[in-house]
């Protein structure tokens, strides 16, 4: 009974090492990441919202090539979230960007390959995280691209997309 109660506490200790290991490497990896995307000279829209600027720096449409998806584009949108607060935020595009057409249909992000993605983990205050995100939407949808954090209490910052 000892053994086992000892091999799980060796077990248990490795597993937090290791998750220790991860979230310093994400972090690590958020600090320097640096997209290579062509950066045009002026933001597309910029909102201040509750200590964070979110900033939609250009908006691409590319034709899908695949016949499952007739009728739909890709939408790619590259942003930045800028953490003007004095504490840390937790960056989940996955679960905090979305697109929304003028029917309420939501659409959410898309993993595409040849993307400069953006990246999710703890963006530390004054710092910035930018990077890109696709969609697959109706052809000539109109678009509002959504950012709800959650992070303060905040509402979320609407970008109504223009052709």
């Amino acid at each position: 009974m000892k053994n086992s109660f000892s091999l799980g506490l060796i077990i248990a200790g490795f597993f937090i090492i290791i998750f220790i290991f991860g979230a310093l490497t994400g972090a690590a990896i958020l600090r320097s990441y640096t997209p290579t995307t062509n950066q045009p000279p002026s933001p597309v829209a910029s909102v201040e919202n509750g200590g964070f600027t979110f900033t939609l720096h250009s908006v691409e449409y590319r034709q899908i090539e695949n016949p499952l998806e007739e009728g739909y584009e890709y939408v790619i949108v590259d942003v930045s979230f800028e953490n003007d607060s004095k504490n840390p935020v937790m960056v989940l595009p996955t679960f905090q960007v979305f697109m929304r057409d003028e029917f309420g249909r939501t659409y959410t992000m898309l993993p595409l390959e040849d993307l400069q993605i953006l990246v999710a983990g703890e963006l530390p205050p004054q710092a910035i995280n930018r990077g890109e995100i696709g969609f697959a939407t109706p052809l000539n949808a109109k678009l509002s691209l959504i950012f709800d954090t959650g992070w303060n209490g905040i509402s979320p910052t609407i970008f109504e997309l223009k052709r």
